[in-house]
């Protein structure tokens, strides 16, 4: 009799331990998570907000503020999960699920947006970049924002640099804006003393502005659906 108490103390020594190693890892698990939602978010939204006129439609600014939020909330719920955990509070633990479906409703927001958008960002970039050509010279908004695009995208133009031959800015000057070329600094289209040839980009901006939002917009879905497994699987 003795033996067989002493072998259920045991089993459930045995069992407590791995119960709380089971807790820990997942613990960990969802402060990794709640880490990367807050980091990704934010690098996301932050581009988002240097490009907000040519990439707004994409709703890709939208995506990274709910992951911001999506993770700052994780990690209010870690806490209390702890805290419930040690307290074993009733309050606490409804408090704690609450806001994990908060979290979850976030996360499947962020990723059902992106993934719904992401057939159209082209056609919204496109569209995007052909107003703001042709409003080029005459706002200086549009321009400081089509320079910042092209200057730091290395691009000219929507599909290439002819894009431009047909706006009012090309038609007045003759000449392409001076982000459109590599060597910008060196060489002044205004002046008869070029310091250097002109290096034009010889590509365009949808595709280079494409390929970044598809970029996050991945990175941010499986930062998501990574998120959403631990929490399923830590509940």
């Amino acid at each position: 009799m003795f033996i067989f108490v002493g072998r259920n103390a045991e089993t459930n020594a045995l069992f407590v331990i791995c119960y709380k190693c089971i807790f820990i890892f997942f613990y960990v698990s969802l402060w990794i998570s709640a880490v990367c939602q807050i980091v990704v978010g934010s690098v996301t939204y932050n581009w988002a907000r240097i490009y907000e006129r040519v990439v707004f439609d994409t709703q890709i600014g939208v995506v990274g503020a709910a992951l911001v939020f999506a993770g700052a909330v994780l990690v209010l719920t870690a806490i209390l999960g702890a805290v419930a955990y040690r307290t074993h509070s009733r309050l606490l633990v409804v408090v704690t699920y609450s806001l994990s479906l908060l979290i979850l409703f976030c996360e499947l927001g962020s990723i059902l947006l992106s993934a719904l958008h992401w057939s159209n960002v082209g056609l919204y970039v496109c569209t995007t970049l052909k107003s703001e050509l042709d409003n080029y010279g005459f706002d200086e908004a549009v321009i400081a924002d089509i320079d910042n695009v092209q200057t730091s995208l290395h691009c000219c133009g929507i599909n290439n640099f002819i894009d431009w031959n047909t706006t009012a800015y090309f038609k007045q000057n003759g000449s392409y804006p001076l982000s459109c070329y590599g060597n910008a600094l060196h060489y002044n289209l205004n002046t008869w003393n070029h310091s250097a040839n002109p290096v034009l980009y010889s590509t365009g901006c949808a595709s280079a502005l494409v390929d970044v939002i598809h970029s996050k917009s991945a990175v941010v879905i499986s930062v998501g659906i990574t998120s959403i497994l631990f929490q399923v699987c830590a509940s």
